[in-house]
């Protein structure tokens, strides 16, 4: 059900290494405009009909949601019905404007410079700097600590310090949206295949294991690559075992388990990585254009040209990748599970600055994160038209209808404020937001976890490393180079260009984090 994006700007990448964990202040922030601190004092007063959460609702109010995704056939025969629930609840009405990934880039940040009426907004951290920068959302520290009720609850399971994850020093620009975020990295392969050569997945522990299942794999289909890499999408960030802090410009090792920053490009594990990669190259198990290819995996299991790729784990990973790939898929852990900062607030809820009314628009998002019933009609429509639940508890076109000839196939659940509250589409677990639950909870909290870095007097070196890794990184880990020759030049550039202060800066500030934790 989850839909990986990715392509993102330089400026937003820069942009998100500024971030800087705002937990405790946020928290202890009750500052806010004029209007907040007065729906305060009548929320103290004791609510009325007229009064929600401490917000005035007398008056209706009409807020405008921003959604990454595709125009509806059936988009205003959903609102309809949205609209009726939120009137009743909390006398509001919503409209929704659909902006494609490419438009979000670029029209987005059109729309709130220009003072379009949006209110409520898709934050992905690597534009959160931009948009805090230019003006563009409001600081929500002071609303989700009067009026976030329904949020707070939400995340009370997982761990509320997960709310607080969305700030660039003590702004908080965005509320992350609830979701299982293990950190786990897994190896998916071919279910047939890994059978016919008379392995199971018990018979994977690591990384390590893997040797002896592409021997065999490889001896009965030789036509195929056993592990899959495409450009920009290999090893270094599908291969997680440590605390990225943001870019990797230097990180914490180890799942983030000491506060020591250092050069992960320069640690015994990156080097063992690209050192097994260049050997998986050598006897035609990784392909001779991986560095450059951008044939996805999912294509190539297809066709019948690959057995393997690293992606992320989690309870949904098998299902997921099973439908993208076309045939059953068995996906392996690796590592192990962990929780960053960098991995949990990849996207989040804000609300724009040119907002007429912030307190009504939060209600709204605050109310998103409690409702099914609008959960389920955002994502997948009205029941009994767009989809039916089955007795198993799980959704599913009605009969006669499939994803080719339904008018409503949204079906974004992970960019929503809550998917949790809604339902489980068909091919998944019924059990899946209980395991995202205990997952996230069990994974290995990186010792920064809810800290990022103020990256804005480093801009220059930010850059340059940028530029230089952008050269190397796709080679290296795709096996494409030799490690023992090309890595040493990588680090050496790396230096050049600044890593060591960067990580030199990065350690003051988690010093600094710290001391005031």
């Amino acid at each position: 059900m989850k839909k990986r994006v990715v392509s993102w700007l330089l400026t937003g990448i820069l942009a998100v290494s500024m971030l800087t964990g705002c937990g405790d202040s946020a928290k202890q922030d009750n500052g806010g405009s004029a209007e907040t601190e007065a729906a305060a004092e009548t929320q103290a007063e004791g609510e009325s009909g007229n009064v929600v959460n401490g917000i005035d609702i007398s008056e209706p109010y009409e807020a405008t949601m921003v959604l990454i995704g595709s125009q509806q056939a059936d988009q205003q025969m959903v609102l309809d019905k949205i609209n009726e629930i939120l009137m009743r609840d909390i006398n509001t009405k919503m409209d929704i404007v659909m902006l494609s990934m490419g438009d979000f880039t670029t029209q987005l940040p059109l729309m709130l410079q220009g003072g379009d009426k949006v209110d409520l907004v898709p934050v992905i951290n690597s534009f959160a700097g931009t948009f805090i920068n230019n003006k563009m959302v409001l600081d929500l520290s002071g609303y989700v600590e009067q009026y976030g009720v329904n949020m707070k609850e939400a995340f009370a399971d997982m761990g509320e310090e997960l709310l607080y994850t969305g700030c660039i020093n003590d702004f908080m620009f965005g509320i992350p949206v609830v979701k299982g975020s293990s950190g786990v990295s897994t190896i998916c392969m071919r279910a047939d295949w890994l059978e016919e050569a008379g392995f199971t997945r018990e018979d994977i522990k690591g990384v390590e294991d893997m040797d002896q299942v592409y021997e065999k794999v490889y001896a009965n289909h030789p036509e195929a690559i056993m592990m899959w890499m495409t450009k920009g999408n290999t090893a270094d960030s599908r291969y997680e075992v440590t605390d990225p802090l943001t870019d990797y410009n230097g990180v914490l090792l180890n799942y983030g388990e000491k506060p020591e920053v250092v050069n992960y490009f320069a640690s015994d594990e990156y080097k063992e990585l690209v050192t097994r990669h260049y050997e998986w190259a050598q006897k035609g198990w990784i392909s001779k254009d991986a560095a450059t290819t951008t044939d996805t995996a999912a294509s190539a299991i297809q066709a019948g040209r690959a057995f393997s790729y690293y992606t992320p784990g989690g309870p949904d990973a098998e299902a997921a990748n099973s439908a993208g790939s076309g045939t059953e898929m068995i996906c392996v852990p690796v590592t192990e599970g962990q929780l960053t900062t960098t991995g949990y607030c990849w996207n989040s809820w804000g609300i724009a600055q040119a907002s007429e009314n912030p307190e009504r628009a939060f209600l709204l998002l605050d109310y998103l994160y409690n409702s099914g019933e609008v959960t389920d009609l955002i994502n997948f429509g009205i029941e009994g038209t767009h989809y039916v639940v089955g007795e198993d508890g799980l959704y599913h076109y009605p009969d006669g209808v499939d994803l080719t000839s339904s008018s409503y196939t949204f079906n974004q659940g992970w960019e929503l404020p809550n998917q949790f509250r809604g339902g489980i589409w068909e091919g998944n677990d019924p059990d899946l937001w209980e395991k995202n639950i205990e997952a996230t909870k069990s994974a290995k909290h990186s010792c920064a976890l809810g800290f990022a870095y103020d990256s804005s007097a480093l801009s220059t070196e930010i850059a340059a490393l940028s530029n230089i890794k952008s050269q190397y990184i796709d080679s290296l880990n795709t096996g494409a180079v030799d490690s023992s020759v090309e890595l040493p030049k990588f680090l050496e550039e790396l230096d050049n260009a600044g890593m060591q202060k960067v990580i030199e800066e990065k350690q003051a500030q988690l010093d600094a984090w710290y001391a005031s934790k």
